[in-house]
């Protein structure tokens, strides 16, 4: 592992679950890919816990999609994933270990 990059922690990945329940008013948060081994191993292996993004989703992702739709006047449909990728994805306060907001 390079020198000075952090891993991915429980602690950083709840930090972003709470995060997007926030932002989606959920309460559940379902995470896959690499960074769901944090759950169940927290001291997963270095290539485990290296990658800086989380492949997370709302439960009510297309509730939520359907509710925006209706609160807009553009026509422009809402798209979950855009709006986590917007928020959360690559140059985010959450996409890299080092830079999880404390304060969530």
């Amino acid at each position: 592992m390079a020198e000075g990059r952090r891993l991915r922690t429980l602690e950083g990945l709840l930090r972003v679950v709470r995060a997007l329940a926030y932002e989606f008013n959920t309460d559940t948060v379902f995470i896959v890919g690499s960074q769901a081994i944090l759950v169940s191993m927290p001291d997963a292996p270095e290539p485990a816990r290296a990658p800086p993004e989380i492949d997370a989703f709302p439960k009510n992702a297309k509730i939520w999609e359907l509710e925006e739709a209706a609160r807009t006047t553009d026509g422009d449909p809402s798209v979950a994933s855009e709006h986590i990728d917007g928020l959360f994805g690559e140059n985010s306060q959450f996409h890299h270990p080092t830079s999880v907001a404390q304060s969530l």
